[in-house]
């Protein structure tokens, strides 16, 4: 059974919308979300068409069928996939109070059609959900989990003084280093594909934002932080070298995040970046990452055998390799991680005063079954003593 795990309070957390006290990760009390739910991929290590919105399998046939990569500025099927997930966020943007309010984002994908495609199937999917059930305001999966990240990594921010590192894996179109007070004592790395590495910058440089310090003052959109350093390289081969390659400082404490990643990876590809991670981390580090239960797991596992799913759920879900173990803790111990809290995504849509799109529930409800609910978890973790330095394993 999952367990939420709490710990002493030494501060406070700042979203006045957050209604429970619980323990945060790293030292700090904080109104935290509460139970439960499902996922969307923002980033790149899936090669499947996705569920863009939680949208009918049809909707996101119709978007990702006949594209070319010759017809776009993203250079990939993978980081098109990427673009259309964001435009999830962007429709909640036309929210007269969104989530999260991202408009680097919105620069970003402006002048994509596919993009502004999607955007238009969300809200009038959304619009449908509000009439058809009396709701006020049906949010983004990938907005929600967002902003619960958002608030970790300041947390963390807060608690750790000195120079640090933010490392982002499988960052696909993650915006921080531009959207959050990070402070000139924050370097940021994100590691990704090539491709994807590759399709941001681009998008980057349409959107107006500083990615150099030579560019201060001539941007649209400044730096937050002391440094953003992109990092091309596959996190199952040895993506620890080309990280080193650009930079990055073993000696500093690192805030590791890993949203939307480790459930297309094998479990053994999951442990062993566990442990690299851990490997490269300093005393004072961290780490914030996102999987899903194994009861939703299984349930979207059963769906791929029955016919009445269609074919690009059953894609998506095909793309799925891995689950959170029903005992974390061990599993983080054992790879190098001491786990502080787990929480359930489905709490924050509550503790936001949003509604969940109900597609996914609807689609997974007859194969769910036994103890559990198909659940999305969010996990915080330190480093465990005597893990920094341990063999690094990387492929």
């Amino acid at each position: 059974m999952y367990r939420r795990c709490q710990h002493s309070a030494e501060g406070h957390y700042r979203d006045h919308q957050l209604s429970r006290i619980a323990r945060n990760a790293f030292g700090y009390t904080h109104r935290s979300p509460a139970p439960a739910f499902d996922n969307l991929r923002e980033a790149s290590y899936v090669t499947q068409p996705l569920s863009v919105g939680h949208m009918a399998a049809s909707a996101t046939r119709d978007m990702t069928e006949g594209w070319a990569p010759a017809q776009r500025g993203l250079s990939s099927f993978v980081a098109h996939t990427a673009m259309l997930v964001a435009a999830e966020r962007l429709a909640d943007a036309r929210h007269s109070q969104p989530v999260l309010r991202d408009p680097l984002l919105e620069k970003m994908l402006e002048h994509e059609s596919d993009a502004q495609a999607a955007v238009e199937t969300c809200v009038n999917n959304w619009e449908r959900q509000k009439h058809e059930d009396g709701l006020e305001h049906v949010a983004p999966f990938t907005g929600v989990r967002m902003r619960f990240g958002d608030g970790e990594v300041m947390r963390y921010l807060t608690a750790t003084p000195g120079h640090l590192q933010m490392v982002i894996l499988g960052a696909g179109l993650d915006t921080r280093a531009w959207r959050l007070d990070l402070s000139e004592r924050v370097s940021v790395y994100e590691v990704d594909q090539p491709d994807m590495s590759a399709a941001k910058g681009h998008c980057l440089r349409a959107g107006g934002a500083q990615t150099t310090r030579a560019q201060a003052g001539s941007c649209s959109f400044p730096l937050k932080c002391g440094s953003w350093t992109s990092v091309a390289a596959d996190l199952t081969q040895d993506w620890a070298s080309a990280l080193h390659d650009k930079g990055f400082d073993k000696g500093l404490p690192t805030l590791w995040i890993a949203e939307g990643l480790f459930y297309y990876l094998e479990m053994d590809v999951c442990a062993r970046l566990l442990q690299g991670m851990a490997a490269l981390a300093a005393p004072g580090s961290a780490l914030i990452m996102t999987h899903l239960s194994w009861a939703f797991y299984k349930a979207s596992q059963e769906a791929l055998q029955d016919p009445n799913v269609g074919d690009g759920a059953k894609k998506w879900f095909a793309s799925w390799k891995s689950w959170l173990p029903e005992e974390p803790s061990v599993y983080f111990e054992t790879n190098g991680w001491r786990m502080q809290s787990l929480s359930m995504i489905s709490e924050a849509f509550t503790t936001y005063g949003v509604s969940q799109s109900k597609d996914m529930e609807k689609m997974l409800k007859p194969f769910t079954s036994g103890p559990g609910a198909p659940d999305y978890c969010c996990v915080s973790a330190t480093l465990q003593q005597g893990s920094q330095g341990a063999p690094r394993c990387t492929s």
